[in-house]
């Protein structure tokens, strides 16, 4: 069984039920996912494994903090990856993460009325 894309309860909690801070969370948690990848990619490119995966690990732990489930579970895996020396393998699941936080953010829109 696949993992919800985002649990609603999990922002509820962070936010306190507050409307405008749970936006607030759930832009700041994109931003921060969005600038993840090229450094991502520069510590890949660069044969920087250490640094490669704590980004990655950075970011299952910002996925696991609100409740991006989907997400989290891709990037744990990528993170193991990046671990196991696994490059090809690495790129595939930065290509899926790529796909699930565009769900993720879909889903977002959908779940929270103004957010852009």
């Amino acid at each position: 069984q696949q993992a919800v894309l985002i649990e609603r309860s999990r922002l509820d909690e962070l936010s306190s039920g507050d409307p405008d801070t749970m936006r607030e969370i759930v832009l700041l948690f994109f931003e921060r996912m969005d600038a993840l990848f090229p450094d991502i990619d520069r510590t890949l490119a660069a044969g920087d494994m250490v640094e490669a995966r704590r980004y990655a690990h950075t970011g299952a732990g910002s996925c696991a903090t609100c409740g991006m489930h989907q997400a989290q579970n891709v990037m744990r895996r990528m993170e193991r990856s990046i671990e196991a020396g696994e490059l090809a393998h690495t790129r595939d699941l930065i290509l899926e993460a790529r796909r699930v936080l565009a769900a993720t953010r879909a889903a977002a829109v959908q779940l929270l009325p103004g957010l852009k």
